[in-house]
C-alpha cells in the first residue's frame, strides 16, 4: 500500500511512520482483506498511503485520508461487481467504512473505488464523484 510510481519517479520516500503503519494494517484487516476474500478475484490498489509530499505531487486533497494511511483506491476487472460486493458486505454488517466513493467512470461502473476506514468514525457514507 506504499508503492508509488510517482514517488519513485520524483524520488519521494513514501514510507509511513509506525503510527500510520497501524492505520494501514487496520485498513487491510478490517476492509481490504475481507472485501478481497468475499470478491474472490484479484483487486489492485491504485493508491494507498501517500506521504504529504506525494499527496501534494498528485494534487490530492489536503485533508486526504490517504495521508493518514486510512484509504485506498481500488480497481479490478469488474469495478461494478466490486462496488456491489462492498455494498452487500456493508448491508450485512461485515464491512464498515467512513466513506465509499464511486470515482468517475459512468453509470455502468466506476473508474475506481475509493474506500476509507477510520475506526470510531465509520459513517458508512456512500458517494459518487462524476
Amino acid at each position: 500500500l506504499c508503492k508509488s510510481n510517482t514517488a519513485k519517479k520524483l524520488g519521494i520516500d513514501n514510507m509511513p511512520s509506525k503510527e500510520i503503519e497501524k492505520n494501514i494494517i487496520s485498513l487491510i484487516d478490517n476492509c481490504l482483506d475481507v472485501i478481497r476474500e468475499a470478491f474472490g478475484e484479484p483487486i489492485k490498489v491504485n493508491s494507498g498511503y501517500r506521504c504529504p509530499e506525494l499527496n501534494n505531487a498528485v494534487n490530492g486533497s489536503k485533508t486526504s485520508a490517504h495521508v493518514k494511511g486510512m484509504a485506498a483506491d481500488l480497481d479490478c476487472s469488474d469495478n461494478k461487481k466490486l462496488w456491489d460486493t462492498i455494498i452487500e458486505l456493508n448491508k450485512r454488517g461485515i464491512v464498515e467504512f467512513r466513506q465509499l466513493i464511486w470515482e468517475k467512470g459512468n453509470d455502468q461502473a466506476p473508474a475506481w473505488i475509493h474506500i476509507e476506514y477510520n475506526p470510531g468514525n465509520n459513517k458508512n457514507q456512500i458517494l459518487r464523484i462524476r
